[in-house]
């Protein structure tokens, strides 16, 4: 009765779409959550932002005022790989809706690929330099997972985001 015809271009659009959404609700979470680092002989969470002190049922957070450098590198290029995977989704709801020009398709896979470099080095300096530091009772906290996920996720999308051009004048004739 209600037949729905995907075209391959379509399905690879909705792909790039929900990847896209999958990556950002991953990077906002990893962004707004204090566990990138878990200390748990001092019952800590320490994140990008602040540090949580977990006791009973109360938590107390506190900003950090006076972060080293590789903390503001990581800050800065993981904000940008979230703002990169917004526009992502923005771009890529456009395209599967049918509303972008000839060349969409390789504007959405570059702004894909950039929010993955950008998560790829914010992930990797922090995860280096926290490595060097850790001590015995620390590990990474779900945040920094949260975050390689979301790097990883728009890593695959910007491949699908390349080849999801449309059929009429696309890879899929």
């Amino acid at each position: 009765m209600f037949a729905v015809d995907f075209e391959s271009y379509h399905l690879l659009q909705c792909i790039t779409f929900l990847l896209c959404v999958a990556a950002t609700l991953l990077s906002a979470i990893s962004l707004a959550t204090p566990s990138w680092k878990l200390s748990m002989s001092a019952g800590t969470e320490y994140g990008i932002f602040e540090s949580c002190k977990i006791r009973s049922s109360k938590e107390d957070c506190q900003l950090y005022t006076n972060v080293p450098d590789y903390i503001n590198a990581t800050r800065a290029f993981v904000i940008l790989g979230v703002v990169g995977i917004v526009f992502g989704v923005f771009l890529s709801l456009i395209h599967a809706l049918g509303k972008m020009k000839k060349k969409g398709h390789v504007v959405l896979g570059i702004v894909l690929l950039l929010s993955c470099v950008f998560f790829l080095v914010g992930c990797s300096v922090y995860t280096a330099k926290t490595r060097e530091n850790l001590l015995v009772g620390e590990e990474f906290g779900y945040s920094l997972w949260m975050a390689w996920a979301a790097c990883i996720i728009s890593f695959i999308a910007a491949p699908v985001g390349f080849l999801s051009k449309y059929g009429n004048y696309g890879y899929m004739s």
